[in-house]
């Protein structure tokens, strides 16, 4: 499969291959991972125990990532964006998200204050423009 810069092997395309007896597969790892969300739990350990399954999984690569993020484990988050990147590197969202990511790990090392919101909030701005 070719690669652009906006697609990747990822979402129904990677689960048919995947999991080609269950086309619903993709489906109820989403809808489990919104429901430990919508109650509020840590979803972590339920990405992790499908990326043990599935390790070359975008979608739950970035899943997992973003999650880190969240938790502000971002070395952890690093590590999860880079393998995503090496993995596809044609997709710019990927490099967005990890850069993103690399400002709040920034951001963490100034002192918390006007200014450095002001350069959170700018860097944000560059990355996502």
């Amino acid at each position: 499969m070719e690669i652009n810069k906006e697609k990747w092997f990822g979402g129904l395309p990677y689960w048919k291959k995947k999991v080609p007896n269950d086309t619903m597969f993709f489906i109820k790892l989403f809808r489990k991972y919104n429901d430990i969300l919508q109650r509020s739990e840590n979803p972590i350990p339920y990405l992790l125990e499908i990326y043990e399954k599935f390790p070359d999984s975008a979608d739950i690569m970035r899943w997992l990532a973003l999650e880190y993020q969240s938790d502000r484990e971002y070395l952890k988050a690093l590590q999860i964006f880079m393998k995503l990147i090496e993995l596809n590197p044609n997709v710019n969202l990927f490099k967005k998200e990890m850069a993103v990511c690399n400002a709040w790990i920034e951001a963490e090392s100034m002192p918390q204050n006007e200014e450095m919101l002001q350069w959170l909030k700018k860097r944000l701005q560059e990355i996502w423009t």
